[in-house]
């Protein structure tokens, strides 16, 4: 973090080295404890249980942790979020385990 804070960086690319660095610790942590293969659905489960109930506007299955899982993830091929806005930031904060990494991290 002291190398971005001492660059000459936007604050939408230093927000989003932070999220990238999130998401990867995210899946490390769950890496160390679980198999590959339900990354997903302890990602899914652990940080984002209400995106299961509310798909709208996501080309995921309710039932699929990997569509689900691949749908929050920012900048991927199916992702609901694209680009970095308004609503990507209110899915990614709605959830406090999420918020709480994110603060651990910019910090």
């Amino acid at each position: 973090m002291k190398k971005y804070n001492s660059s000459v960086k936007t604050k939408e690319n230093i927000t989003k080295y932070i999220f990238r660095k999130v998401f990867k610790i995210i899946r490390d942590e769950i890496t160390e404890k679980y198999s590959e293969a339900l990354i997903p659905k302890i990602f899914v489960d652990t940080y984002f249980p209400y995106v299961r109930h509310n798909l709208e506007g996501r080309k995921a299955d309710p039932k699929n942790d990997e569509e689900i899982y691949n749908s929050i993830m920012p900048y991927k091929e199916n992702s609901k979020n694209k680009t970095m806005n308004l609503n990507f930031l209110t899915d990614m904060f709605t959830s406090d385990q999420f918020t709480e990494k994110y603060l651990e991290i910019a910090n």
